[in-house]
């Protein structure tokens, strides 16, 4: 059985700024963090380099996935079965459909294909949607370093891969990859996803899914 302990439980009993206290437990101790936890900065200005997002392979894919758009390639999101891969696969479906691609969300069997890029999910996919050309993938992907090749040499798909998890030792050599441990794997989506908007030259209306 397992006992819940509140840190500085004394001075969140005795304080009378039990704010301050609140904050401190949670790392916050200068005034400066302090402020910006309380007053963040508006969703539209946060950068891929606040967020350490290399702006190099953040352009190779939004310039690719505008290319998909245009020509109506077969776009596949790659999402995961648990609530921040359906949630960034929402999120990333949404934004593209709304923007006159043709794409598709896949997420992958927990049995049959297991988690992430697989071999099974990869030719599975294939089989159903044979005339995909690109995938994007969400919540997962920086450490499927054979799975990418296969995709991409085997099955001549070109993989974009969107992912918070920590790296390994070798990044897969994909066409592109957006990471960052600064976002949950949805959070990285959504903000891939407002940099297409931003890119992309197109009427149809568009949501901020920043609810999602």
């Amino acid at each position: 059985m397992k006992t819940w302990k509140i840190l500085n439980q004394e001075k969140l009993e005795k304080s009378e700024n039990i704010i301050g206290v609140i904050l401190e437990n949670r790392g916050l101790s200068s005034e400066k963090a302090k402020k910006e936890f309380l007053n963040p900065k508006e969703s539209s200005q946060i950068t891929a380099k606040e967020l350490d997002i290399s702006l190099i392979n953040l352009n190779k894919s939004l310039k690719r996935i505008q290319k998909a758009i245009k020509s109506k390639e077969q776009i596949i999101v790659y999402g995961d079965y648990d609530c921040d891969g359906i949630t960034a696969t929402a999120i990333m479906w949404q934004t593209l459909f709304n923007l006159g691609a043709k794409v598709l969300p896949f997420i992958p069997d927990r049995a049959d294909e297991g988690y992430g890029l697989s071999v099974a999910g990869l030719n599975n996919l294939m089989e159903k949607i044979p005339e995909t050309k690109l995938v994007i993938t969400v919540d997962h992907g920086i450490v499927a370093v054979e799975q990418t090749e296969y995709a991409q040499k085997e099955l001549g798909l070109d993989i974009i891969i969107t992912d918070h998890h920590t790296k390994g030792k070798k990044l897969p050599k994909a066409f592109a990859i957006i990471h960052t441990t600064k976002l949950s794997g949805s959070g990285l989506s959504w903000f891939v996803a407002n940099q297409i908007k931003n890119t992309t030259n197109h009427l149809s209306p568009t949501t901020n899914h920043l609810d999602l």
